[in-house]
């Protein structure tokens, strides 16, 4: 992996105005000042995804996917914070978060290097959505 990896919510990562909502781990660095295609690639090319419709806070766990070399895999993965957790409104937002996952045990160690990786808080987006860089 590249050693900056960030940590960001993209209401269409391809930019074609029909695609999942979803937070994303990417090497890509985002675009804060765009709403949609953040890492500006015009393509959905990143590490892990978690789709999801609710928009108000970044979950501190679910089932991701995660790119494995051959596809994708659903590995559970965990987000601890530091402190309040992060509102879309900008309040309260935690300044670090750490990200946990066992990645090795989906045959997925290519992706190992992403395990307690520690997301610091850059900003927000013009979406509205914190994004953190590690």
């Amino acid at each position: 992996l590249e050693a900056d990896q960030y940590l960001y919510y993209d209401a269409d990562c391809d930019g074609g105005s029909n695609g999942t909502k979803r937070w994303l781990i990417d090497s890509d660095m985002p675009n804060p000042t765009v709403t949609e295609d953040l890492d500006e690639d015009k393509a959905c090319n990143y590490h892990a995804r978690l789709n999801t419709e609710n928009t108000s806070v970044l979950p501190s766990a679910g089932t991701w996917q995660v790119w494995c070399g051959l596809g994708w895999v659903d590995t559970v993965l965990h987000l601890d914070n530091t402190g309040i957790w992060p509102h879309v409104d900008g309040q309260d937002e935690s300044t670090v978060l750490e990200l946990q996952g066992q990645f090795s045990k989906h045959d997925c160690s290519e992706q190992e290097a992403l395990n307690s990786l520690q997301f610091e808080l850059q900003g927000t987006t013009a979406g509205g959505f914190p994004w953190y860089k590690a």
